[in-house]
């Protein structure tokens, strides 16, 4: 982590505005705060990269990236109505993102908002149809709200997508079906 990053996490994002200078792009302490931000939402240190990550929106805020990772951040918070804010800025700015889209459904879900979440996970797979997480992410909101079908039909296109194996897709598929019984 270099200087600009550490100096700004001990004495916070306030004084970043008035000495870091003119908004940069390309600027090193933007490249700082985002390798501290990864490196804090790798670790689960999910309010402290929702701070770097917000210092490197003060730098660029039309890095839909940015907008991403913080949104990431606040879920893991479980600060889904500030995740999903992040991700509806960053969608803004790349509004043909499967991630992104997945994100949303995962910010909606958080939220309660099951057929919103299950929209979002369908635009995710429109977009990117080899992408698994958005099926996968689509059958847990269909399982929450009983239609076991289509939760079977997208944990096995999900699955197929992540796991090679035809029995452990199976056993899987057998545990799901298991858990609907109980």
């Amino acid at each position: 982590m270099g200087f600009g990053a550490i100096l700004l996490a001990a004495v916070g994002a306030a004084t970043w505005s008035i000495s870091a200078g003119p908004r940069d792009p390309s600027s090193p302490l933007k490249a700082d705060l985002v390798r501290a931000g990864m490196s804090r939402l790798r670790s689960q240190d999910f309010s402290g990269a929702s701070a770097s990550f917000g210092a490197a929106l003060e730098i660029d805020p039309m890095d839909w990236t940015l907008w991403n990772e913080r949104g990431k951040a606040r879920a893991g918070l479980a600060d889904y109505s500030g995740a999903l804010r992040d991700f509806d800025e960053a969608s803004a700015l790349n509004p043909v993102s499967a991630e992104l889209h997945n994100n949303r459904g995962g910010a909606k879900l958080g939220l309660g908002d099951r057929c919103g979440a299950i929209a979002n996970f369908s635009k995710a797979v429109a977009v990117n149809p080899g992408y698994a997480a958005p099926r996968l992410n689509r059958a847990q909101a269909l399982a929450e709200l009983g239609d076991w079908a289509g939760a079977v039909a997208d944990y096995e296109n999900g699955l197929a997508l992540l796991v090679p194996s035809d029995r452990l897709r199976q056993v899987v598929l057998q545990r799901l079906k298991a858990a609907k019984e109980r």
